[in-house]
């Protein structure tokens, strides 16, 4: 041990080599974890977008890309009832569901369940606050339960009796 200072200079060189692998790893994941994902467009600006890549890939000329647009915006319009129509037929049935739950349970069930019913729709909401965050697409038909008291979104209907 008469030479420590090729010990010391081994081990630097160790940790170099560890902080610079290190740091060149740490960038390409960051790197990847921050470029926004590509989110499909708004229904708006689905139509439109489709359109114009149709367009580019297919040669479309001008008037059969005119022919196109009414199309376009008819089926979009359509496409947007059944939206509607599905994601109100699906609350209708959950908030039926749930009155039925409740009406099976004792009040201190049911007390319980209104945590569940709570923390269910917490999700929901922190889930809808990431979609928007990312860029996707939140309209009407997208908030989720609605509580038709107050129609606060993404809160499950009460049970029957106000939730004793």
């Amino acid at each position: 041990m008469d030479k420590p200072w090729k010990i010391i200079l081994l081990l630097a060189g160790i940790f170099a080599t560890g902080a610079t692998t290190g740091a060149l790893v740490a960038v390409r994941v960051c790197k990847d974890k921050l470029e926004k994902p590509k989110s499909p467009p708004p229904m708006e600006q689905w139509a439109p977008e489709r359109l114009k890549r149709l367009k580019e890939r297919l040669k479309l000329t001008p008037e059969q890309v005119e022919k196109l647009k009414p199309v376009m915006r008819r089926d979009m319009e359509e496409l947007g009832q059944i939206r509607g129509t599905f994601f109100g037929e699906s609350r209708r049935v959950i908030e039926r569901m749930e009155r039925d739950i409740a009406a099976e349970l004792t009040p201190a069930q049911r007390q319980e369940y209104e945590k569940v019913k709570q923390e269910s729709a917490e999700r929901w909401r922190k889930m809808m606050q990431e979609r928007e965050r990312s860029g996707k697409p939140r309209g009407p038909e997208h908030d989720g339960p609605r509580r038709p008291a107050d129609g606060k979104p993404g809160e499950p209907a009460p049970p029957p009796g106000g939730g004793e």
